[in-house]
């Protein structure tokens, strides 16, 4: 575990206190980072060892570059959003002996009816795929990811677990729908009731109350986050509803309190909570009944 840096500018390390659990991958706890632009050490060692997802041709290259650089953190001690959901992919491969993308189409998409659930932009989708828009210099918007020159297109041979899955509202809420009924949907179950009310308990350890300002009165539970106190949230909602966002500013609440799905999407990077926020507001002021 990375502790800090010496006098020389040499990173120093000691043994983590305990091993990192299946548990710690789901939850965000396993000390992994996520590498990045700026010039942290770990970050640093991410990119020096090669986790980058435009060049790495498998999830057991990645898992194996994982295993040579530091952890971030002792495991359990923090929360910190990371490459865990591809180790979690890579662990589906592990135990199933199917590649991922097969695995989801086989179990998930196909039973499901999600028929545009793809990775990458495969042949013929192109014209399907939205352009991403970003803040602009002087104002307003301006175009930063079109389909027709997108880095996405690599992930159409590349499957990994937190980035490179595409669908449609539609497909996304046939998925969401799944978990809210408790795995079942249209007479076809993916998983037993026990299991979801499991992965949307909270599982944080004592000593991480919450994910902190970001997404304060919220714990995360094998794979989403969950609400626990709407009141320190500082927003409308119910204990107990669960879901997730993505980079260019999507979201999902599942709330089994309101029995209600709710999706908000939009092509806006980097993610902005505040309209995804106000999303939640109104569609929580809309329930009167």
């Amino acid at each position: 575990m990375f502790t800090g840096l010496d006098k020389d500018g040499r990173m120093q390390y000691e043994e983590p206190g305990r091993k990192i659990t299946i548990q710690d991958v789901f939850r965000h706890t396993a000390g992994f980072g996520y590498g990045g632009s700026d010039d942290s050490p770990v970050n640093k060692a991410y990119s020096e060892a090669g986790i980058d997802f435009q060049k790495m041709e498998s999830l057991k290259e990645l898992v194996d570059k994982l295993a040579t650089v530091p952890l971030l953190y002792h495991p359990g001690e923090q929360w910190v959003y990371s490459v865990a959901h591809d180790v979690q992919a890579y662990l589906v491969e592990y135990f199933s002996g199917m590649p991922f993308d097969k695995y989801l189409k086989t179990k998930m998409f196909q039973p499901l009816g999600m028929k545009d659930a793809v990775f990458g932009i495969p042949k013929g989708y192109e014209g399907r795929y939205t352009t991403c828009y970003g803040p602009a210099d002087g104002g307003g918007l301006s175009a930063i990811d079109k389909p027709e020159s997108s880095n996405y297109a690599r992930y159409t041979g590349h499957p990994f677990g937190g980035l490179g899955l595409s669908s449609t509202a539609l497909d996304y809420y046939l998925f969401s729908q799944m978990l809210l009924n408790g795995g079942e949907l249209n007479g076809v179950r993916l998983l037993g009731r026990k299991t979801v009310e499991l992965m949307t308990s909270n599982h944080l350890p004592p000593e991480v109350p919450d994910l902190g300002s970001m997404f304060p009165g919220t714990g995360y539970g094998l794979g989403v986050s969950v609400l626990i106190d709407p009141a320190q949230s500082g927003n409308l909602g119910s204990a107990g509803q669960f879901g997730w966002g993505g980079a260019a500013t999507t979201h999902v609440v599942i709330d089994p309190e309101e029995d209600m799905v709710s999706i908000f999407i939009t092509q806006l990077m980097p993610g902005n909570m505040d309209p995804i926020n106000q999303f939640k507001t109104l569609v929580y002021q809309s329930i009167i009944e």
